[in-house]
């Protein structure tokens, strides 16, 4: 995976979990209430995501992915547009 970018600008992320739906709901109820965080969509079945794209600055990206490293039960990656031919 990627490193995540560093610095003040914004970016969209995505959030998944590593097998633990949720600690992925508990996510999502915690980043509604965090200024910081802006969840743009959620995919999956209604009610059970397993991934959520939001979008927040590179620092707190990369506060989440020490945290998420340290809980080893989700991941945070850049968002990156899909392509049929990389």
């Amino acid at each position: 995976m990627p490193p995540l970018p560093t610095g003040p600008g914004k970016g969209r992320y995505i959030i998944r979990s590593r097998n633990d739906d949720k600690s992925l709901a508990d996510f999502l109820l915690d980043a509604g209430k965090d200024p910081a965080i802006e969840v743009i969509d959620t995919i999956g079945p209604a009610g059970k995501p397993h991934t959520i794209v939001a979008e927040m600055s590179a620092d707190t990206a990369r506060s989440l992915e020490q945290r998420f490293n340290s809980t080893n039960q989700l991941i945070i990656e850049p968002d990156r547009p899909l392509s049929l031919f990389q």
